[in-house]
């Protein structure tokens, strides 16, 4: 999956695109905090993120969906973005009503 969002990255359509990745998965304490620091030096030398190789940063944690939306559309003044989203349905459910809590729309995909 990482490759095709490294080729949307690369066309000429990537200014309509921000990719948004979460691990959730694994430890939350000094370890990924420490693993998180080395990603940003790496990141801040290659301008690309070593987990995925993409522009876009991966970040450690689950997202709190409505603060991340509410970021997105005020980073986004008289633009509606839209959400696109691949992931369980049980969490798909969250995201999709803190996208209808923004006026966004929201697309599931499954892969």
């Amino acid at each position: 999956f990482a490759s095709l969002l490294g080729e949307i990255e690369r066309s000429e359509v990537a200014s309509r695109f921000e990719f948004i990745i979460h691990m959730t998965a694994g430890r939350t304490d000094a370890t990924t905090e420490g693993l998180a620091l080395a990603l940003d030096l790496v990141y801040a030398r290659t301008n690309a993120d070593a987990v995925t190789g993409l522009k876009s940063r991966t970040r450690f944690g689950a997202p709190a969906w409505d603060s991340l939306l509410g970021e997105i559309m005020a980073q986004h003044p008289g633009v509606r973005p839209e959400v696109f989203f691949c992931g369980p349905d049980a969490l798909a459910a969250q995201v999709a009503h803190a996208a209808a809590g923004q006026g966004m729309a929201f697309h599931q995909e499954h892969f």
